[in-house]
């Protein structure tokens, strides 16, 4: 009986060993990691962040653990990204996985691969650029010399914190010049620094303009235009008409225009920037004849307008030579006046020494007087008696004046 046991027990354990061999160890089922993290990648390219998330919860429930909870599963499973901010086009970042679940692949004859996930960064849109001189308007103001420059910020800007200001001097700009505008913040902070935390990319800090629109100054006789010297040469003509009072049995019988002395200012921040000086050759009839004398009818600050028009500034603010400078008569000569005269010079020379030459010191002078006029010998004047001991020693200075005139007028 004892045998027949032991028989039994050994044709059991047979059997098993049968049914082992016949049917193999059941294979793990492979469950792929990788399948189951969810990722994504957010922002501008350089900033962009990455976030994810293991789905344990999808692991339990597509494999059937039912007795392992997804916190235990937390521990077992996790892993890190080699770089998860300040991501760019063309990063390469992996995921490593980190994995000590034994017990639980034992108990559910399951395997857990955990191959590191490779993931180029791709697809970002740049982040857009941020150019501070798109949002102002930068205008000039005032006379070329004595321009200033006005910035207005646009209410599109993007950016609250940003201002603007010139590098170097704001004041006395003359047209062509260079001015630099810097952009900054308010709050004195690094603007690159600024832009690129509100996700832009600054384009530059820095802007020229060159200055440009200003009215400025004729500053020559070239660029007194034809219009304008048809405009100056016509008030010209009607102040000295009206200057003159004339006496019984007389009229002008000619006003000649034969050019004109201009003169710059070498300050420029005189009041007075230049004078033009018209000179006109006048001639009367008289009932002692005919007289001649010459005249300037003079224009102070003529301007050139920036919009290309040509309207003088201050046209009717004229000045012409009184009795009390120089006066040419004719007739009968007595009592230190002549029958008939009027305020004027005897020729061109006399009025630049009177009226021009004293300037020399502080402006620039040219004319375009033909040089008949300024070579012309000085009419001779009678002098009082008053004045003749005086004549000998007068001589010599009018000697060296009118050396010293032609050498400046030529």
């Amino acid at each position: 009986m004892k045998k027949t046991i032991i028989c039994i027990a050994l044709a059991g354990l047979m059997l098993l060993a049968g049914c082992d061999k016949a049917g193999g160890a059941k294979e793990p089922t492979t469950i792929d990691l990788n399948d189951y993290i969810e990722y994504q990648i957010e922002g501008y390219s350089t900033k962009a962040s990455l976030t994810y998330t293991i789905k344990y919860e999808d692991i339990i429930e597509d494999f059937e653990l039912e007795d392992v909870a997804a916190s235990r599963l937390e521990k077992k499973i996790t892993g890190t990204w080699s770089k998860m901010t300040y991501l760019s086009n063309g990063d390469e970042i992996t995921f490593e996985w980190t994995v000590d679940a034994d017990s639980i692949e034992e108990k559910y004859n399951v395997e857990f691969k955990a191959d590191d996930l490779k993931v180029q960064v791709k697809d970002l849109d740049e982040m857009p650029e941020f150019d501070p001189f798109e949002y102002i308007e930068v205008s000039f103001s005032g006379m070329s010399g004595d321009g200033t420059v006005t910035i207005d910020m646009s209410d599109a800007c993007p950016l609250d914190d940003v201002r603007y200001t010139v590098d170097g001097s704001s004041y006395y700009l003359s047209n062509g010049d260079e001015i630099t505008i810097v952009a900054s913040t308010y709050s004195n902070g690094d603007l690159d620094d600024y832009c690129e935390d509100n996700d832009f990319i600054l384009a530059t800090d820095t802007a020229t303009y060159t200055v440009e629109g200003l009215d400025s100054y004729v500053a020559s006789i070239e660029e007194l235009t034809p219009e304008m010297l048809t405009e100056l040469q016509g008030q010209a003509s009607d102040t000295i008409n009206a200057f003159y009072d004339l006496d019984e049995g007389e009229s002008i019988t000619g006003v000649n225009y034969i050019g004109l002395y201009f003169l710059k200012n070498k300050n420029e921040g005189s009041y007075y920037q230049n004078y033009v000086y018209l000179v006109y050759e006048v001639t009367f009839s008289t009932p002692a004849g005919d007289m001649t004398l010459y005249t300037y009818v003079r224009f102070e600050n003529i301007i050139l307008l920036a919009d290309g028009s040509n309207e003088i500034y201050d046209i009717l603010d004229t000045d012409m030579p009184s009795s009390w400078d120089s006066e040419v008569g004719i007739g009968d000569y007595s009592w230190g006046s002549y029958e008939y005269e009027h305020a004027g010079y005897a020729d061109v020379s006399a009025l630049y020494n009177d009226e021009i030459r004293p300037s020399l010191e502080d402006y620039n002078i040219t004319n375009n007087i033909p040089d008949e006029y300024l070579t012309a010998a000085p009419s001779e004047e009678p002098v009082d008696e008053a004045d003749a001991s005086d004549e000998e020693s007068d001589e010599e200075v009018v000697e060296e004046t009118e050396e010293e005139t032609v050498e400046e007028e030529g």
